[in-house]
C-alpha cells in the first residue's frame, strides 16, 4: 500500500529509530540508578544516594523528553500523509465523475476522508513508534541483560518469540472482522449526515421527530458491530499480556532462587526485574496499537482501491451545433431519455418539454459528458462527444443544475470563482436577471429562487469569457413570471450573441411557489445544557463499572510489583525457600489477575461510550433545527465517544488505585503515605492543569477546523458536478 512506502512515513520511521535508541539508553539508566539505590538501602551500605538520585532524576527527564519528541516526529508525520490521501481521495473521486460520487455516496466518502484517515493518527503516533521500539528496545535492553545475567537474558529471548506468535494468529482472526466494522461506521456516519441534510423536508412534512427511532437504532447497530470486533481485538492484547506477564513473574521466580543460593546480588536481581519487562513492553504496545490502528489503515486503503483515472481524449472540442441523434439512458429498468433526438445551433434556443422523470437532466448529463448513454450518438459539429478531451469540452459548457449549489462565502465570489471576472462583470450579470441586491449576500443564506437566479448568473458569465453551449434545467422553476421573463431575455441575448442554448423545462410554464426555507450555512452550536448535567450523561453506571474494574487491574499491577518486589528482597536474606512461596504463587495470581481485569475493563468502558455516543446522536437530532447544520457536530459525537476511554477513565482509575495505596501505606508507614499523598497531587492535579492550559487553544482549533473539514468535504462532494462544469 501506498502509505507504507511513502516518505512522509520512511522519515518518521527514522526520526522514531534514532529517538527510541536513546529511549533505550535513558531507560537502562534509570534501571541501573533504582536497583542500585534500592540495593543499597535494603542491603544497609550506608552509601550516598545524592549521585544516584541525580542520574535517576537525569534519566527520568531524558525519557519524558525523547518520548513528547517521538509524538511530535509521529504527528507531523500523520498530518502529511492524512494531506495527501485526502488529495487522492479527491482527486479519484472529481476525475470518476458526479455519477460515480452518486453511487458511492457523498456522505460516505466524507466519512472515509474525515473520520476514517483521523484514525491513522493511531497508526502514526502509536503504531510505528511501538514497530520502531520493538526493533530497537528489547536488542538494548536484551543486551544489557546479558551483560548483567546472563540466564535471565536466556529466559527473555526464549519466552519472547511467543509474544509475536499469538499475536499474529490473534490478528488473523481479526482482519476481516475490521472491515466490517469500518463498513459499520461508514454506514453510520453517511446515515446521520444524510438525515440532517433532509432535514428541513422531514420538518416541513413534519417526520423528523420520528427519525430519531432510526437514528437509535443505527447507533445500537454500529454499537453491536463494533463490540463483536473489540472482543476479538482485545482478546489478542489479553494474550499478550498473559504471556508478558507470566514471563516476567518466571524471571522473578528464577531470580529470587537465585538470590536465595547466593548466586546472584540483589541489584543485579533488581535491575533484572525492572528491566525484564520492557523487553515485552514493546511488543504488547505494538498489538494494542496494531488494532486501534486498524481503522486507520482500513480507510487509506479505501482510498487506495477508488478508481485511478483512465486516459483521456486529446482531441480538442470543435465549435458548432450539438446533434443528439436516438438518446437513450437505461436506469431502474426503464429508457429515460428514451429515443430524444434534437439539434443545438449556434444562436438560437432549443426547449426540451416533457413530464417530469422523461429525461431530461439526463440529456443535460450526457451532454455534460457525465453519463455514458445505452444507446444514440451525440456529435458536435460531426465529432463524436467521446471522442473529445471531457475538460477542454467542460471549457466550452456553462450549466444550470435544477437544483444549483454554491460554494463560495458570498454571490460576488461565487461568480468570480466560476469565470474568473472582476466585480463590475459580476455585478453587471447579476443585474439581467434580477439579482444585484444579492452581490454581497452569504450565497449560503438565499432561498432557491434566489439560488437559481445567481446559477443564471454564474453561468451566463462563463458565457461571456467563451462558453460556447449554454444548458439550463428548470431555469425559472422557483421564480414569480415577472422575474422568470427577466431570466429568459438575459438566456435568448446570450443564445443572439452566438451560443447554443438547451433549455429543459415541463409542460407547464406556471412558475412554481418558493416554499423551501432559507438554509444557513455556517456552523451553530447545539445548547446542550450546563457542564454539570453533561457530565451526568457521560458518567453512566457502565463507565463507572468500567473504572472499578480498571482500577482493580491497576493494583493487581501494584500488587504484582510490590510481591515481586518482597520476593527479591526477601531472597536477598537467604532465607528457606519454602519462606517464599506464598509470594511465588501471589506472583502468579496478580499476574493472571491483573490480565483478566484489564480485557473486562476494556470491553465495559468501550460499550459504555458507544451507548452514550448513541444517546448524544438523538439527543443533537432532537435538538436541531432546519437552519442549522450539523455536519461538523455530528463529527464532534464520535470524538467525544472516542475520548470517553482515554479522558473520564483513567482519572477515576487513578483515583480509586491512589486511595487504595494511601490507606495501605498509612496503615504500614504513615510518612510514606504522607509522600504519596503529595506526589499524587502534584501528579494528578499540577501536571494536567498545566498541560490544559498549553493544550486548550490547540484543542478548540483542532475541532473548529475538524468540523471545517467535515462541512467542507461534504459540500465538495456534492456539489463536484457544478464544480466539475
Amino acid at each position: 500500500m501506498r502509505l507504507v512506502v511513502s516518505g512522509v512515513t520512511r522519515r518518521a520511521l527514522a526520526g522514531c529509530a534514532v529517538l527510541a535508541a536513546g529511549h533505550a539508553v535513558a531507560l537502562v539508566v534509570q534501571a541501573f540508578a533504582v536497583a542500585t539505590l534500592l540495593a543499597g538501602v535494603v542491603g544497609g551500605t550506608g552509601e550516598p544516594v545524592a549521585g544516584r538520585l541525580a542520574l535517576l532524576a537525569g534519566a527520568v527527564v531524558a525519557r519524558a523528553v525523547l518520548g513528547w519528541a517521538t509524538q511530535v516526529v509521529a504527528a507531523r508525520a500523520a498530518a502529511g500523509a492524512k494531506e495527501e490521501l485526502r488529495s487522492t481521495l479527491t482527486d479519484r473521486a472529481l476525475a470518476a465523475g458526479p455519477e460515480w460520487i452518486v453511487a458511492a455516496g457523498p456522505a460516505r466518502l466524507t466519512t472515509v476522508a474525515t473520520r476514517g484517515l483521523d484514525a491513522l493518527d493511531e497508526y502514526f503516533t502509536g503504531y510505528l513508534p511501538a514497530l520502531v521500539n520493538v526493533a530497537v528496545l528489547p536488542l538494548g535492553v536484551g543486551a544489557a541483560l546479558l551483560v548483567a545475567d546472563w540466564p535471565s537474558a536466556v529466559v527473555v529471548a526464549l519466552t519472547l518469540p511467543l509474544v509475536p506468535v499469538f499475536a499474529a494468529l490473534v490478528g488473523l482472526h481479526t482482519r476481516d472482522r475490521v472491515a466490517a466494522a469500518a463498513d459499520s461506521t461508514a454506514r453510520l456516519s453517511g446515515r446521520f449526515l444524510e438525515l440532517v441534510r433532509a432535514l428541513p423536508v422531514l420538518t416541513a412534512f413534519g417526520r423528523a421527530p420520528a427519525q430519531a427511532g432510526v437514528v437509535r437504532a443505527v447507533s445500537d447497530a454500529h454499537r453491536r458491530s463494533t463490540m463483536d470486533t473489540l472482543r476479538v481485538a482485545f482478546a489478542s492484547a489479553l494474550v499478550l499480556e498473559l504471556i508478558a506477564t507470566l514471563s516476567v513473574a518466571l524471571v522473578a521466580v528464577i531470580i529470587g532462587v537465585r538470590l536465595v543460593s547466593g548466586d546472584l546480588g540483589l541489584w543485579v536481581g533488581l535491575f533484572v526485574l525492572l528491566l525484564a519487562p520492557e523487553c515485552y513492553a514493546p511488543l504488547r504496545a505494538a498489538g494494542a496499537a496494531h488494532h486501534a490502528a486498524q481503522d486507520g489503515l482500513e480507510a487509506a486503503r479505501r482510498v487506495a482501491e477508488l478508481p485511478v483515472p483512465a486516459p483521456v481524449p486529446t482531441t480538442p472540442p470543435p465549435r458548432g451545433e450539438v446533434v443528439v441523434s436516438g438518446l437513450r439512458v437505461r436506469r431502474r429498468e426503464v429508457d429515460a431519455p428514451a429515443g430524444l433526438s434534437f439539434t443545438a445551433r449556434p444562436g438560437q434556443v432549443t426547449y426540451l418539454r416533457s413530464p417530469s422523470g422523461t429525461g431530461k437532466s439526463t440529456a443535460l448529463a450526457v451532454l455534460l459528458g457525465y453519463v455514458t448513454p445505452t444507446a444514440g450518438t451525440v456529435e458536435v459539429a460531426g465529432v463524436p462527444l467521446h471522442t473529445l478531451d471531457p475538460r477542454a469540452w467542460l471549457a466550452t459548457v456553462a450549466w444550470v443544475p435544477q437544483h444549483p449549489t454554491l460554494t463560495a462565502p458570498t454571490v460576488l465570489a461565487e461568480l468570480r470563482q466560476a469565470a474568473d471576472a472582476d466585480p463590475g462583470q459580476a455585478r453587471a450579470v447579476l443585474a439581467e436577471v434580477a439579482a444585484e441586491h444579492l452581490a454581497d449576500r452569504p450565497a449560503g443564506g438565499l432561498s432557491a429562487g434566489e439560488r437559481q437566479r445567481v446559477a443564471v448568473a454564474r453561468a451566463l458569465l462563463r458565457v461571456r469569457r467563451g462558453a460556447t453551449l449554454l444548458l439550463l434545467d428548470e431555469p425559472t422553476a422557483h421564480l414569480d413570471p415577472v422575474t422568470a421573463g427577466r431570466v429568459m431575455a438575459a438566456v435568448e441575448r446570450a443564445a443572439r450573441a452566438g451560443a447554443a442554448v438547451v433549455v429543459a423545462s415541463h409542460h407547464t410554464a406556471e412558475p412554481a411557489v418558493d416554499v423551501v426555507g432559507r438554509a444557513v450555512r455556517e456552523t451553530v452550536e447545539v445548547p446542550a445544557g450546563t457542564g454539570r448535567a453533561r457530565l451526568r450523561t457521560l458518567l453512566t453506571p457502565r463507565l463507572l463499572a468500567g473504572a472499578a474494574l480498571g482500577a482493580a487491574a491497576l493494583i493487581a499491577g501494584v500488587a504484582l510489583t510490590v510481591t515481586s518486589a518482597w520476593l527479591i528482597a526477601k531472597a536477598s536474606q537467604q532465607p528457606p525457600i519454602l519462606t517464599l512461596s506464598v509470594a511465588v504463587v501471589g506472583v502468579r495470581a496478580f499476574g493472571l489477575g491483573r490480565a483478566v481485569l484489564r480485557y473486562a475493563e476494556r470491553l465495559v468502558t468501550h460499550d459504555a461510550a458507544f451507548r452514550a455516543a448513541g444517546e448524544h446522536r438523538v439527543r443533537l437530532w432532537r435538538r436541531l433545527r432546519p437552519a442549522q447544520r450539523a455536519d461538523g457536530l455530528a463529527h464532534d459525537v464520535d470524538t467525544v465517544r472516542d475520548l470517553t476511554p482515554r479522558v473520564l477513565t483513567p482519572p477515576l482509575t487513578a483515583g480509586l488505585v491512589i486511595v487504595a495505596a494511601v490507606l495501605v501505606q498509612l496503615a504500614i508507614l504513615p510518612a510514606a503515605a504522607i509522600t504519596l499523598v503529595i506526589a499524587a497531587a502534584a501528579a494528578g492535579l499540577g501536571a494536567p492543569a498545566v498541560a490544559l492550559a498549553l493544550d486548550r487553544r490547540a484543542g478548540a482549533a483542532m475541532a473548529r477546523g475538524r468540523r471545517t473539514l467535515a462541512t467542507g468535504s461534504l459540500t465538495l462532494l456534492t456539489s463536484a458536478a457544478e464544480l466539475i462544469a
